[in-house]
């Protein structure tokens, strides 16, 4: 998971992180055949209550077989340390 490794965590503190927001844009048909790629970028990083609590934001672009953009994804996880030394 890319945004694990810039958040500077490992797999075992998944449990840290929580579904904050999502939105879908979708700009074209995905039809049955399609081949999509997916490319996701970190928009941004930052922090709330000292450190305690850290929110990323990712933006995923999906195209089809011809480069066409056919849905933009957001989201926001953020990732609770206040309990990552248990």
């Amino acid at each position: 998971m890319p945004f694990m490794t810039a958040m500077g965590l490992g797999e075992d503190h998944l449990a840290m992180c929580l579904h904050g927001e999502q939105s879908f844009r979708y700009d074209g048909v995905i039809c049955a055949g399609d081949r999509i790629t997916i490319e996701e970028e970190i928009v941004d990083i930052y922090d709330k209550r000292g450190g305690e609590m850290e929110f990323l934001l990712t933006r995923t672009l999906l195209s089809n077989q011809l480069g066409e953009r056919v849905a933009e994804m957001t989201s926001t996880l953020i990732f609770d340390r206040r309990n990552a030394a248990q």
